[in-house]
């Protein structure tokens, strides 16, 4: 059983997961699943709060990375791409990070959801005081629209008000690691790099307060 991967249990928190990631759903397997269950009724969507990846342009096939079509089965730490953008800048950023309690959202363009979610994370973001949480937004080509850099910092700053780093998950191992099947899905990495919680949808400002705080505790009592 991988200790890092999460699963979620009703109110939103991180649990074990039941799976071994050998016996687990591939995130290719993940995809066909949602594609086929579409096909059954509209009652199925609605087990998730935010915006599938069915409604992309691409040939799902083709969204797959090199590390799910060869067999590997990476994991972390992820090195993501991060661009010029309000409150971002052109460089990389490391998931997880250590010593650093990480808030990550993947998330997409064109979702509704996705842009409700960055104003949530922009409310707690206002109320974290301390340096060593830092805040990531993540966009994730191989779900919806792959925008080129200018492309995602004009949704960054005409669609929504976050002002901390914002980068790309170009082969989508980062997400499907951490079972972002339905986006937008924010995560609180604590800084021995484990998931301590996680939720899909909007999350609401004051839940996501209460896991960083939780975290921050933690951290805390540990020192």
């Amino acid at each position: 059983m991988d200790p890092n991967r999460p699963a979620k249990d009703s109110s939103g928190r991180a649990t074990r997961s039941p799976q071994s990631r050998n016996g687990g759903w591939s995130g290719v397997a993940r995809r066909q699943y949602l594609r086929a269950s579409t096909a059954v009724g509209v009652g199925v969507l609605t087990a998730f709060a935010g915006c599938l990846d069915d409604d992309s342009d691409s040939d799902p096939d083709d969204d797959r990375s090199e590390s799910e079509t060869s067999g590997s089965d990476p994991s972390p730490p992820f090195d993501i791409r991060t661009i010029d953008a309000r409150g971002s800048e052109s460089g990389e950023s490391t998931i997880p990070e250590e010593d650093t309690i990480l808030v990550v959202s993947f998330s997409r363009t064109q979702c509704p959801t996705s842009e409700g979610q960055v104003s949530d994370m922009s409310e707690a973001f206002a109320e974290v005081t301390t340096d060593s949480v830092q805040f990531l937004t993540v966009n994730d080509w191989t779900r919806g629209p792959a925008d080129t850099d200018e492309e995602l910092a004009e949704w960054w700053e005409t669609e929504t008000d976050g002002e901390w780093l914002l980068g790309i998950d170009e082969s989508g191992v980062a997400s499907d690691y951490y079972d972002a099947v339905s986006l937008p899905e924010t995560i609180v990495i604590d800084g021995d790099g484990e998931v301590s919680w996680s939720y899909s949808g909007e999350s609401g400002s004051s839940r996501l307060l209460g896991a960083i705080d939780d975290a921050v505790n933690v951290e805390d009592e540990m020192e």
